[in-house]
C-alpha cells in the first residue's frame, strides 16, 4: 500500500461551501478507480486549504493518478 497527500491552498477567494461542492461533484470519478482503496477529503477553513488523503493498493496506480 501507498498513501498520498494532496494539499490545495487557497487565497482570499476561499469559500468552504464551494470547495465542498467541487469535492462532492468529483466523488463519482474516484468510485471504482483501479487500485484506489480509499480517499478522504478534508477542509481547513482557518488555513484556507483542502487536503485529500489517498490510499492506493499499488504504487503503480498511485503514480499513474499523480502523473495526470
Amino acid at each position: 500500500m501507498i498513501a498520498v497527500f494532496v494539499r490545495f491552498r487557497y487565497k482570499s477567494e476561499f469559500n468552504e461551501a464551494y470547495v465542498r461542492q467541487i469535492a462532492d461533484g468529483a466523488r463519482a470519478k474516484f468510485e471504482g478507480m483501479p487500485g484506489l482503496r480509499s480517499k478522504t477529503f478534508t477542509v481547513d477553513s482557518v488555513n484556507q486549504e483542502a487536503l485529500n488523503f489517498y490510499v492506493w493498493d499499488f504504487e503503480e496506480a498511485a503514480k499513474a493518478f499523480c502523473s495526470v
